[in-house]
């Protein structure tokens, strides 16, 4: 039972309830991973290349797609400092091109329609690794520039660049 005088207690309450706050939390964790799967899908199915010129507007998924493919055809970088400056500066030209907004010097959380590169305030350097995370991607570059980019949620591979 609830006793008014304490503090909400999750276990104090029956285990039917408890069961059913389980079941809606696990209902719902599911249809998040289903809504990153399919951005996935979405992201299979543009066509890249042909690269766009520059100044054509693009929707943020092919964007997204035009950054991966740039990332991957760009040449491997030989410290982890190099590849997360590439990792940024592909990411600022793409959207520099085709997102049609002008960047913000504090672009705060809130999506404006434009995609930023890693913050500092989000990237770990230890034991000569660099791991950044982004709003959807983390993305571990190891001492000799080699880096993967997960998906933060359902922590499939997007992109990996070895040499």
């Amino acid at each position: 039972m609830i006793n008014p005088d304490k503090s909400w207690d999750f276990f104090a309450l029956r285990k039917p309830v408890r069961y059913i706050i389980f079941i809606v939390l696990y209902i719902w964790k599911l249809a998040i991973l289903h809504k990153m799967l399919t951005l996935i899908e979405e992201l299979n199915l543009i066509n890249i290349p042909p690269l766009r010129k520059c100044g054509e507007i693009l929707k943020k998924n092919e964007r997204l797609k035009t950054y991966f493919y740039k990332l991957q055809i760009a040449k491997p970088c030989n410290s982890n400092e190099d590849a997360l400056g590439l990792i940024n500066s592909i990411l600022v030209e793409v959207e520099d091109c085709h997102s049609g907004l002008s960047a913000k010097k504090m672009p705060g959380l809130k999506y404006s329609g434009r995609m930023y590169p890693v913050q500092d305030d989000f990237i770990i350097r230890e034991n000569g690794k660099i791991i950044a995370r982004s709003k959807g991607n983390e993305i571990i570059i190891e001492n000799d520039g080699d880096f993967v980019i997960f998906d933060r949620y359902t922590r499939e591979i997007i992109i990996s660049k070895i040499k």
